[in-house]
Formats: structure tokens, sequence, C-alpha cells
């Protein structure tokens, strides 16, 4: 159904002119109206697909539906804010029946009007702002959005108005029923980046936030660089957010520099995205970084002489064990051995043969770059079995995990420095702030891709705040010089680089953890 929308929506219509005659039940028709508006979505018709789930939303339906209910008023309000024009949202207004759902399309419409320089229906408009402020059962963080309406108002009149313009490659994805169990990534990421555009339109109603999302293609098929750039020529944004994967962070990237315009991805760890590249940012470390950073803190204590590298057989962890030797390298050490392993029995002695380290050796440090605690359980073994010690352990992020914890904990007797690109640290007020409003907003609990989103939009606006004519170069190079940022879940040092040099440092005893 998702790869042949057109098939789908068609067969769905069909099925839904005489359901009772088609045989389907309450329950399955309902289910059926859900898909065929993510068909339609899928199909490149969102005011349809909004209305559908709208209707869904807020419509009479058998008991045990509640669910999907929740799910169609979600998606609604995702369509509404990420691809309808004002005109559009209007007709999702005239459907909505409470006061907090009418504040957020009537908000999202009003933005759309400023965003479209339409100023006058801007202002005709701000009546229905005043109807809602006087309902009593409209929430506070509604009156809130409603009041930063007409103090937004009140600055058009003003030259001081400024806009941003925002670019995000991250396409809102409405998944047919069966397959909505779970908010996507992407859709989550969205969330916070949009959570965070409307805490800033309360705190400065003199710059306005104005986004464009790339829109999904309706036959499932990215091409990264088209997108970009075409997102680039319509929009003529001053920043680029996404995308989340490596491979379409690459593409994207590159047209990014075509374009001479700053691309900041919250997730991509690939080097190539930020290679030769200074429009490019990745502010989730990239794989080789990341074994930099182990490098760096294990040398904080002083240069190690001797020391190992024993990555799982994966590109990637191979490559933060290059990182994490490069570093040690430069640095002088005289001893420096690297293995890569796959965990099989039959590949012990090649391991062996690549660490040349004799048995009964102590090593200064030795670092596993490792995600499967079954090779991570093999690896002790064989160095329990040889007699090969360390005084020091580090090791990746899977050590983050309470289960490979309490796996491993009696067996590393001098514990393990690992190194995780989340660890949540927010302030408790903040967050609890954040979740009523994210409870209030999406009828769910946050999640770290939110958190992801919202920080890397946060870090962008605390970067352009107070420079109202930054241009693209000069963006650039105040995200590359921009001073230590604390996110919620890590923080960002670019230290004049293009990719984020930090990580969070764990360490675990066999008997604590901090």
């Amino acid at each position: 159904m998702q790869k042949q929308p057109e098939k789908a929506a068609l067969l769905l219509e069909e099925l839904l002119k005489k359901p009772s005659t088609n045989g389907i039940d309450p329950v399955t028709t309902i289910e059926a109206h859900y898909d065929l508006a993510a068909c339609r979505y899928k199909l490149g018709t969102p005011l349809s697909a909004a209305i559908d789930f709208l209707n869904i939303a807020l419509s009479a339906t058998p008991a045990g539906m509640q669910a999907i209910q929740e799910q169609a008023l979600i998606n609604s309000k995702l369509i509404a804010c990420s691809s309808l024009d004002g005109d559009a949202i209007a007709s999702l207004e005239r459907i909505a029946k409470t006061p907090d759902l009418q504040a957020f399309l009537l908000n999202t419409r009003m933005q759309n009007y400023l965003n479209k320089k339409n100023t006058t229906t801007f202002l005709s408009s701000i009546s229905l702002v005043d109807q809602l402020l006087v309902s009593p059962s409209l929430s506070q963080d509604s009156r809130k959005l409603m009041e930063s309406l007409k103090k937004q108002a009140k600055q058009l009149t003003l030259t001081t108005f400024k806009e941003k313009k925002i670019g995000i490659l991250l396409p809102v994805e409405i998944p047919v029923y069966r397959a909505a169990g779970r908010s996507s990534a992407s859709n989550q990421i969205f969330k916070g980046i949009h959570q965070r555009i409307l805490r800033y339109q309360m705190e400065r109603p003199d710059i306005l936030i104005n986004y464009t999302v790339a829109k999904p293609s309706a036959d499932g098929e990215t091409d990264l660089f088209g997108i970009t750039k075409k997102l680039v020529e319509t929009s003529s944004p001053l920043v680029l957010i996404g995308p989340m994967f490596s491979n379409d962070a690459i593409e994207a990237a590159r047209a990014a520099k075509n374009s001479k315009v700053p691309l900041i991805t919250p997730t991509a760890t690939d080097n190539l995205v930020t290679d030769n590249n200074p429009w490019a940012f990745q502010l989730n470390p990239t794989h080789e970084e990341r074994g930099r950073i182990a490098a760096r803190e294990l040398m904080k204590t002083g240069k190690p002489e001797r020391t190992a590298a024993i990555a799982e057989k994966t590109g990637n962890l191979e490559e933060m064990a290059k990182g994490f030797l490069d570093v040690l390298k430069q640095a002088g050490s005289k001893s420096v051995a690297y293995a890569s392993f796959s965990g099989k029995p039959e590949d012990q002695n090649s391991l062996a043969e690549s660490l040349r380290t004799p048995p009964g050796t102590l090593l200064d440090a030795l670092y596993l770059p490792m995600d499967s605690p079954e090779i991570i359980e093999t690896t002790l073994l064989f160095l329990e079995k040889n007699r090969i010690g360390y005084k020091r352990l580090l090791g990746s992020g899977v050590w983050a995990d309470r289960k490979v914890a309490e796996r491993f904990r009696k067996k590393i007797s001098k514990g393990i420095t690992f190194f995780n690109d989340y660890s949540f640290s927010g302030t408790p007020t903040e967050v609890s702030e954040t979740a009523k409003s994210h409870q209030g907003l999406w009828n769910s609990a946050l999640s770290s891709n939110f958190w992801y989103g919202y920080d890397t939009m946060d870090f962008l606006l605390r970067t352009i705040d107070n420079k109202p004519d930054l241009t693209h170069g000069e963006l650039a190079k105040a995200i590359q010089n921009a001073p230590v940022f604390n996110a919620h879940y890590t923080k960002y040092r670019f230290d004049g680089t293009n990719v984020n040099h930090y990580l969070n440092v764990n360490m675990l005893q066999p008997d604590t953890a901090r």
C-alpha cells in the first residue's frame, strides 16, 4: 500500500462506497478511511488527507478506536504545519471543535500569511484571536500563542520586524494505520524543531521564523541533491536542517555546497557529509571523531606508551578505532596495535596476529569500539585466555545500555570509560514545561529524537539571535566559532571546525556508574 498508493487509494475508495455491502465492519471501515487519507497524502493531496484525518479524529467511532483517532488528529496537525497554505488551513479550522485545536490551526495559518507577506489578511484575522482569548477552556500554552500573534501584529508596523528563513530536509511521513504504531524518527525531530519555533515566536515576536519543509516523493524515491537544490531555489533559506541519514545528508550537503548555504544535520555521522565542505555541519560526531574524542579523554591522564584498539568488524566501528589510534600515533605513543574482530572462533588466531601482543602483556589502554554484546563477551574471554591485561579500558555507546552494563560489570575489574551521544541533562523545570507543552500539542511523551530537533533549532536560534542581517557565509563562520552549547542531551563544540567534538563521557565501575 505504501509503495503503490494510487492503486491502494482506488481500491479503498471502491470499498468505502458501500462498506456494509462489501462486508466491512465499522472498525475496519475507520481503518480504511485512515489508510485512504495516508494514500492521499502520499499522492500529493495534503489538504484532502488532512481533512480526512481530522474527520476521523472528531467523528463518533466504535469503542476501542481512541488510538486511531488520536493518531489521525496528530497527522492532521502535522500536515497543517508542514504542507498547507493559509486558505487550506482555514478549511481545517472550520471543522475543528476545541479552542486549543482552533488556536493551533489559527496560529499556523497566521504564520503562513506572514511567510507569504500577506500582512493585510494577517491583520484582518486578529479579531479571531480575540474571540479565542475569551474562551475559558483555552489552555495556558494556547493563550500564550494567541498573545504572541497580537504582539506580532504590533511589530508589523515597526521597521525592526525581521525574517529568518529555514529549510527543513526532514519530510513529514504519514504511514498507513498498521504501520503507525510508532512515530517516525523524522516526524519526532520535526516536532522538536516546530516546538522550539513556537517558543521562539512567544519570546521574539519581532523575528519571524519562516520555515519550509521538503515534500516527500510519491514513489518513495529520494533524490536529496535535487530536493535540496529545489528547496534552496524556491525558498532562499538562510540555513538547512537535516537530513537524518548519512547517505541522504551527503547528497544534501553537496547541493548546499553548490548553493553556498549552510546545512546542519542533527544525526548523520558519515565523515563524507562534511569532508571538504565548509557549508555542512554535523552535530553528531563522525565515527572517526568519536575515536579521537576517546583518545583525547585518555590522554588527559598522561600519554599512554602501549595501547591497542580492537574494533568489531564493521566499517563504522573500524573508523572509530582508526580515529583513536591516529591521535595516539600523533601524540607519540610507542606501541599502537589494531585488530578488527568478527567474534567468530575461527578469527581468534588472526586477532592474535593483528594485535602482535604476546601473552602476559599489560597495555596502558585498550579501546573496544563494539556494538555487539556477544563480540564483547568473546573479546574479553580472548584477553583473559591470553593473559592480556590493561590499565584502562575504553568503550563505545553500547555500554550505556543497562543490560550490557549488568552483563559485563563484574568482568571489568578496573571499570570502563565509555562515550555516548545521548545522556539527558535538562533542568527539571524547563523539561517539565516542555513535556507539558508537547503533550498538549501531540498527546505523546518526549523522545530522544524530539530533543535532536529541539536542540538543533535552539542552537541555530541562539547563533542567529540579535544578528538580523547575517549572510550565509557569516552564519557558517558563526557556527564554526560558536561557544560551547549545552544541549539537553549533549554539548555542541565545533572548535572552529564543521564537526561536533563532544561526546558524553561515562565511567562504569564494577559496583557503580557515573
